[in-house]
């Protein structure tokens, strides 16, 4: 009989590529070309659309030129701060450096202090409304990098606002850096008493049997299920249309996509066990690799800081704790201490 309990737990992964790009003193921040304060009269306020995150690629192991290809598209959220503008002009803007080497290992190279920019002229037409925020998207001319850092967007309207037929307005967001999801299906192992074994094994079943543990000793798992558990029909709530279901056996571990986001996102996930069908939703934080205003003593000359992530190793793979997703089997006893993070690496 299984009585198995499925968790999620959180930490920190890989990506083995050189790019070959000169000039990486990276002192100063690039200078905005539009920054709208909020004594501005006209400006449009950006978020996440729906599936809370702006662009996503699939398969980013698979990149052969980190430092070209990357994310194609950009969803967002636009609003008026203010009056309705309708029938305008919208351009947007898109702004990053590259990194010198991997981003996703420790320690985190340096990055450009060159600025790189996207610029896409969106259309004619536009209606951005005041009152609920509508939701856009642009295929980009070329892809922002899987290695870009310090990576931000502007949208620029002009047009009408209001009762006024030429205004110009804009808006800034600083969105994360490109963070790959990794996943790890650590249900080939278990945490039972405070002790972690390997699901399925004879020293597993002995002990949920032991009557010392409250068991029946009848050989078998009755009292509590102790096989390794495979996840197949793995989906997440922003899969692109067409993204297959994935599988991932006991032990196995994946990364499905990179995403641009918000520093803190949902992670919505749905997947089949031979107990059943499990979901959930998880808080997770994006990547920030960029340069910021400081008053610390660890400023440049610039007034910057730079900020980064930390990558720690887990079954032999760098990861981010912030946006990764480990799949346990819940401890047992329900309410009893759990197993540390590392008791379920390799």
């Amino acid at each position: 009989m299984q009585n198995h309990r499925n968790g999620i737990i959180f930490v920190r992964a890989v990506i083995i590529f050189i790019c070959v790009i000169s000039g990486f003193t990276a002192k100063a921040a690039c200078a905005r070309e539009v920054d709208p304060s909020s004594e501005d009269r006209h400006s449009i306020a950006i978020s996440a659309p729906a599936t809370g995150v702006y662009a996503v690629m699939r398969d980013p192991l698979s990149v052969e030129n980190p430092c070209e290809e990357g994310f194609d598209q950009l969803a967002f959220c636009a609003s008026s701060v203010g009056e309705d503008m309708g029938g305008g002009k919208l351009r947007l803007v898109i702004r990053y450096r590259i990194s010198q080497g991997n981003p996703f290992e420790s320690p985190v190279p340096p990055t450009s202090d060159e600025c790189y920019h996207i610029v896409e002229e969106m259309g004619e037409n536009f209606f951005i409304p005041s009152d609920s925020p509508a939701t856009f998207a642009a295929a980009l001319s070329k892809p922002v990098p899987l290695w870009a850092t310090d990576v931000c967007f502007y949208l620029v309207y002009k047009g009408k606002i209001g009762s006024e037929e030429d205004a110009a307005a804009a808006g800034f967001k600083d969105i994360s850096e490109p963070t790959p999801l990794w996943v790890f299906n650590a249900m080939d192992k278990i945490c039972l008493f405070s002790q972690i074994y390997k699901a399925g094994s004879p020293d597993a079943l002995s002990a949920v049997d032991n009557s010392a543990n409250g068991g029946d000793e009848n050989g078998e798992d009755n009292e509590y299920g102790t096989d390794p558990i495979d996840i197949s029909e793995l989906t997440y709530s922003f899969s692109p249309a067409g993204t297959p279901l994935f599988t991932l056996a006991a032990g196995d571990h994946f990364t499905p996509f990179a995403l641009l986001t918000d520093y803190e996102f949902d992670v919505g996930y749905a997947y089949m066990t031979s107990s059943g069908s499990e979901s959930g939703e998880s808080r997770r934080s994006g990547i920030k690799n960029q340069y910021e205003a400081s008053s610390s003593l660890n400023m440049d000359s610039q007034g910057q800081v730079r900020k980064f992530p930390t990558f720690v190793k887990f079954r032999d793979v760098f990861m981010y704790g912030g946006s990764t997703l480990i799949h346990i089997i819940r401890p047992y006893p329900e309410g009893g201490s759990s197993c540390p993070l590392p008791a379920y690496d390799y």
